[in-house]
């Protein structure tokens, strides 16, 4: 569930019958943080805030939010060399917290004019207060950092005021099901599906089917075996990725000879590089803390693409990425 509270009432059902565990969601996974380190349970957070490196109990990967962020005005500034007009819709939680940061570090290391930074509540569903100030602030780029509903609904306000700026969604504001009723390409469209087409995403998997990645025709191999009903989608791909890690650490206690809580830990700790073959950038652990990923999967919104998603830049890593460290 993505409520904390239920979050600590489900973690406290099962924490004594399991090894490992994953968490969705960025302020649910921080209301168990606690009880995660007192019982030593390495855990795989379904989330991408800057933090998560920093904590040996936390196996993330993916590239942080305040990361992508830097990266992709990187990206649309040309290193700064252009100097759109920027801003940031956000949604005021944990994750949203991580976008500010990243933006804040963006506006410092770009020096790009600054649209200002919208907050909203979750469970708002009205977002025409934030897109309107977005105009009038003349904004060329808009990153939305949101889950999908609040996201498409900020989209389709700008289309209902004519505004249409470049808008960037952090990869978790993306479902399939914002272009199609059931998810699938080739069904009838939704409402707002033509005013996604060409929104870029920085996502945190590769595209379903590319056949760029290596490891794309072993996964779809699997699922066509063991999920042949699975449509298209970046979260089974990420989902997968995910589970590649949690085998690499258990296969790691097991040949160490020790699959205790504390085991498993030390195999998490002592792993070293996880090769997840384009899936998702791959991760290390062990050594000095980071982040998970410095470089962003750029991707653009596309309704020909089985996934509705095309690689725009494989593995982007702007200067200022390179060298972020959180305060």
């Amino acid at each position: 569930a993505y409520q904390a509270q239920q979050h600590v009432q489900q973690y406290n059902q099962i924490k004594n019958d399991i090894a490992m565990l994953g968490s969705f969601g960025a302020s649910p996974t921080k209301a168990i943080l606690s009880q995660i380190e007192r019982d030593q349970i390495v855990t795989t957070p379904q989330s991408f805030d800057s933090p998560w490196g920093a904590n040996e109990l936390l196996a993330p990967l993916g590239t942080p939010f305040a990361l992508d962020i830097l990266n992709v005005v990187d990206y649309v500034t040309d290193a700064g060399a252009k100097n759109p007009t920027i801003g940031l819709i956000y949604q005021n939680d944990e994750a949203g917290a991580d976008s500010v940061r990243g933006y804040e570090a963006a506006r410092s290391a770009y020096g790009f004019d600054d649209a200002g930074q919208e907050p909203f509540k979750p469970g708002d569903t009205d977002f025409t207060a934030q897109v309107q100030r977005m105009k009038s602030q003349g904004a060329d780029v808009v990153y939305i950092q949101a889950l999908p509903g609040p996201a498409a609904s900020i989209i389709g306000a700008g289309a209902t005021l004519g505004f249409t700026p470049q808008w960037v969604l952090t990869g978790p504001a993306f479902v399939e099901n914002l272009m199609t009723k059931d998810g699938v390409a080739g069904s009838a469209p939704t409402p707002i599906a033509a005013a996604l087409d060409g929104v870029l995403v920085t996502m945190f998997a590769a595209p379903w089917g590319d056949p760029a990645v290596p490891g794309m025709e072993q996964m779809l191999a699997d699922q066509a075996e063991y999920a042949p009903d699975q449509p298209p989608s970046v979260y089974f791909t990420f989902g997968y990725a995910q589970a590649k890690v949690q085998a690499a650490i258990l296969a790691k206690a097991i040949a160490d000879g020790d699959l205790s809580r504390e085991g498993i830990l030390a195999a998490k700790t002592s792993l070293g590089d996880v090769d997840l073959q384009g899936l998702v950038p791959d991760v290390t652990y062990g050594g000095e803390a980071d982040f998970p990923s410095r470089a962003s999967l750029i991707q653009a919104i596309d309704a020909a693409q089985p996934g509705f998603l095309r690689t725009v830049e494989p593995s982007f890593m702007g200067t200022a990425a390179k060298s972020y460290r959180l305060e």
